[in-house]
């Protein structure tokens, strides 16, 4: 069992700052899967998360994290490449008492997992993929990938050329949009991401 203390945020949810040369991110690097335990002492109780973690060194996310009092941790600021985010995503949530039954308080596929599902069939299936990014004048513009690919450490990623068109743009505003249709059924979805490219590979992390 690790301390951290975990924070939540609109836009962010439940999220850590730490350090890239930790023991619970070298342990989370091989299985992101972790579980979140609060208790109540006096009463007894306990809160366990359930929770699927991956590590983000997105620059556009430690921006959004920093506090001042990171320094007293050692870091020198959101640019600092020891300083990484854990971002904690439930599956259930489950609470503990001493006078009753254990209570599922969440028990439903979160968002993560249905835009994982998604991607993942989509790549079985090896669909086209269209990225959306917008360039220094507002104007948004279309990239066909071949795919987006799920790693417990990275999170979603996909591959492109260093110094590409989207690179550029997603270094100006991270945001962007994958979409895609399929022409068999009829369906179509949306999901939004905050993207950063690391050096030949851009980490999608799910806003």
């Amino acid at each position: 069992m690790i301390g951290l203390y975990i924070v939540y945020k609109e836009g962010i949810e439940l999220y850590g700052a730490t350090n890239v040369t930790s023991k619970k991110v070298k342990q989370i690097h091989t299985n992101a899967n972790v579980v979140l335990l609060v208790e109540d002492e006096e009463q007894w109780d306990q809160i366990v998360v359930d929770t699927v973690a991956p590590v983000s060194e997105c620059p556009v996310l430690k921006k959004k994290i920093w506090q001042d009092h990171f320094k007293y941790q050692g870091f020198t600021g959101p640019e600092d490449e020891k300083l990484v985010v854990l971002l904690f995503t439930p599956r259930r949530i489950i609470l503990h008492t001493m006078n009753a039954a254990p209570q599922m308080l969440v028990a439903e596929t979160v968002q993560f997992n249905k835009d994982m599902q998604i991607l993942n069939n989509h790549h079985k299936q090896k669909d086209m993929l269209l990225l959306t990014t917008v360039d220094e004048d507002g104007v948004a513009h279309s990239h066909i990938m071949m795919g987006v690919f799920y790693n417990p450490i990275l999170g979603f990623w996909m591959s492109c050329t260093a110094g590409s068109i989207k690179t550029v743009q997603l270094e100006r505003n991270p945001h962007s949009i994958i979409t895609s249709y399929e022409n068999s059924t009829g369906d179509s979805f949306i999901i939004e991401y905050d993207i950063s490219a690391s050096s030949d590979k851009l980490i999608l992390n799910s806003t």
